[in-house]
């Protein structure tokens, strides 16, 4: 914050006014909290709805920290982005539920530009929603269905699949905290499976999307805790 207070304009000196800094500080929120929040409660909702996935898991973990299996130390990122079903779960929940799932357009060059073998001309905004390529069944086998195994699949375009990965963005202009926000998504991801077994208070429960600033589950919804036994 003080270093938004601080900043200058290089050209004119200018510091930002309260409007500008109000508008920046709630971006910082959305982007840096809101987004890895509403992620981890769908990793949460289709860990426990698929529980052959969330046991596989848990035994990753346990194998991987067996001196801490009720999750009382910390669980450090190094050894965690190594378990590949982990990260794999975190991208499937982007995949479906990009937390902004609207395109960020980008305006074509003066001269236009030829996108897809059709010639849009130039100044216009173009892009393409994260939540709609996400779901594209030329890009994603059984696209409404979450499987984590997708990631992994050898059968698959692989390469297809990540360059239509939208969950970050892409490109230069993709997510600045992709990194710093996989590691906190996955660390306490990690340290509730491990500390607790987890379980829907109504296993029926099936979500859909509502659309604010971020697309978030449609209802909130209770998890019964219990602590695991070391």
């Amino acid at each position: 914050m003080q270093r938004f207070i601080e900043a200058q304009d290089p050209e004119t000196g200018a510091k930002m006014d309260f409007a500008e800094l109000r508008a920046e500080t709630s971006s910082l929120m959305v982007a840096g909290a809101s987004t890895g929040s509403v992620t981890m409660s769908w990793m949460v909702y289709y860990l426990c709805k698929n529980p052959g996935i969330k046991g596989r898991l848990v035994k990753e973990l346990e194998d991987m920290f067996p001196d801490n299996m009720d999750g009382s130390s910390s669980v450090p990122f190094t050894k965690l982005n190594k378990l590949s079903l982990l990260e794999a779960t975190e991208i499937e929940c982007l995949r479906m539920h990009p937390p902004i799932g609207y395109a960020m357009p980008r305006d074509t060059p003066p001269g236009g530009a030829v996108i897809c073998g059709l010639f849009i001309p130039g100044g216009v905004a173009v892009g393409v929603p994260a939540a709609t390529i996400g779901r594209h069944p030329m890009v994603y086998k059984d696209p409404n269905k979450w499987d984590p195994e997708r990631w992994s699949d050898e059968t698959s375009d692989m390469a297809l699949m990540k360059t239509c990965f939208l969950g970050f963005g892409y490109g230069s202009r993709q997510c600045i905290g992709r990194n710093v926000a996989t590691q906190f998504i996955t660390k306490m991801i990690a340290t509730l499976l491990l500390r607790y077994d987890i379980k829907l208070e109504n296993p029926g429960l099936v979500l859909g999307t509502k659309e604010f600033t971020i697309l978030k589950p449609s209802e909130k919804y209770n998890v019964i805790l219990r602590r695991r036994q070391s």
